[in-house]
């Protein structure tokens, strides 16, 4: 997520100016509330699918892992733990706890390393749906495909330069 971007958006939806918006929004407060849960359930996640590629994770979404709150639907990190650990469990029950802790271990770590930890974790079926709710409880119900649109329109996309120069010179034949 694109705290700039963000911002643009509730500065549209308020009528106020973009540092305004970013006040209101309060980000980092908000991605510090939900990246310690979400890249534990990311990595989790991978290390299951490492050993069970059947296994449902990303698909099962984060609404499940909700609670209502008065201000609207939040994280429920207790919740996230129950997802978590069924997975871990699933994964224990193929190849045993060792190599499940030192995979899940691993997956952490590189997740932990990223410019921003979030970006392991799905922008479509956990990401956008969390800043959705927490953009409604701000007083402002945007659906999300409208969201996901104006996000894109207003985000920073030189963070895929690069993705984009490789997969053009893979497109010309340089990489070969």
């Amino acid at each position: 997520m694109c705290e700039k971007a963000l911002s643009f958006v509730l500065s549209q939806e308020e009528g106020i100016t973009e540092d305004q918006a970013k006040l209101r929004l309060n980000y980092n407060n908000w991605t510090n509330s939900v990246e310690q849960p979400l890249i534990e359930l990311f990595a989790a996640f991978a290390t299951s699918h490492k050993f069970i590629p059947s296994i449902s994770t990303v698909a099962q979404g984060v609404e499940m892992m909700c609670i209502q709150q008065p201000t609207g639907k939040v994280l429920d990190k207790a919740k996230v733990e129950v997802a978590k650990n069924r997975a871990l469990i699933a994964s224990e029950s193929i190849v045993g706890v060792e190599d499940t802790d030192s995979t899940y271990d691993e997956v952490l770590d590189r997740l932990k390393n990223l410019t921003s930890p979030l970006y392991g974790v799905s922008g479509k079926t956990f990401l956008l749906p969390l800043i959705a709710h927490h953009i409604k409880s701000l007083g402002h119900q945007i659906k999300q495909k409208a969201l996901r649109m104006r996000l894109v329109s207003a985000g920073n996309m030189t963070r895929f330069d690069s993705l984009g120069n490789a997969l053009r010179g893979v497109a010309r034949g340089d990489h070969l």
